[in-house]
């Protein structure tokens, strides 16, 4: 075990010191380009060292790890879990959801220190969103991880963490979280007022046809970030609005937003947008 984990911490190294080196001599776009594939590749690294691990406090979910090194990951509060061995045996894993899914947390983690940030479980509904086996638990519903890019963060190196909630028909950002790895701080932002404020300077400027769309619907909204000459990284905010079993057409809003951290909350601006009804 000791073996495999040194080998991985070396191709981490080495991952990183091909970024310096090819990152020197790049214009901004050429940058982002492969900085997205460099962070892939460090993830999987990074991603496969939790999955080489016996007995432990998380587990990693595979498809919510967002760039910068933050993923979704599964636990239960003071057990260590040896996932793998769980998984030789269906029986095992099939007591295992019976008996232990009501104790299940979900968690924000930071890949780089293998921490914990977060738990991100609503006490209220109790869902969860975790595989074991063949199995996935969360009927409907899953969670998902995404950087955003926020101007005049505290601290010089820290980065925003969007985790936002999928359920059968809709989602919503459910947490925010800023992080300083320098300092080891963090700050937790009210994602819910943010996510209602988003959503509303986005859609204020729609005509009274697509605001009823809109608002007639469930509401699913997404995130990406992209390099804008003259302005620098931007977010890119898409809200798709469904009635659901409905043969009624949806509407789909495509924006290109800026937001600034002032006095510990959010400002929004939106420097673009267009809609499509479909």
């Amino acid at each position: 075990m000791g073996k495999s984990l040194l080998s991985a911490n070396e191709h981490l190294y080495e991952i990183k010191m091909v970024q310096a080196l090819l990152l020197s001599d790049m214009n901004k776009n050429q940058k982002g380009e492969l900085m997205n594939k460099l962070v892939l590749a460090s993830l999987v690294v990074l991603s496969s060292m939790n999955a080489m691990a016996a007995a432990r406090d998380f587990r990693i979910n595979r498809d919510a790890i967002a760039s910068g090194g933050y993923a979704v990951a599964w636990g239960i509060p003071g057990e260590k879990i040896d996932f793998e061995s769980f998984e030789a045996d269906e029986k095992q894993v099939n007591e295992f959801i019976d008996s232990k899914t009501d104790k299940v947390r979900n968690y924000l983690v930071d890949l780089e220190s293998e921490k914990i940030l977060l738990d991100i479980t609503d006490s209220d509904d109790g869902m969860v969103d975790f595989r074991l086996g063949n199995y996935h638990v969360g009927n409907h519903y899953n969670i998902s991880v995404q950087r955003l890019e926020i101007a005049s963060l505290p601290g010089y190196n820290s980065e925003a963490i969007a985790v936002i909630e999928n359920n059968k028909w809709a989602n919503y950002l459910s947490h925010v979280v800023i992080v300083d790895r320098d300092q080891n701080q963090k700050v937790v932002l009210n994602a819910t007022d943010l996510d209602v404020k988003i959503k509303a300077e986005i859609t204020k400027k729609l005509s009274k046809k697509e605001k009823d769309m809109y608002e007639a619907g469930a509401v699913n909204i997404s995130l990406q970030s992209t390099f804008l000459e003259k302005v620098g990284v931007v977010n890119v905010v898409s809200l798709d609005s469904d009635i659901p079993k409905s043969d009624k057409p949806g509407i789909e809003i495509k924006a290109y937003v800026t937001l600034a951290y002032k006095n510990g909350s959010i400002e929004v601006k939106v420097l673009s947008q267009r809609s499509k009804i479909r």
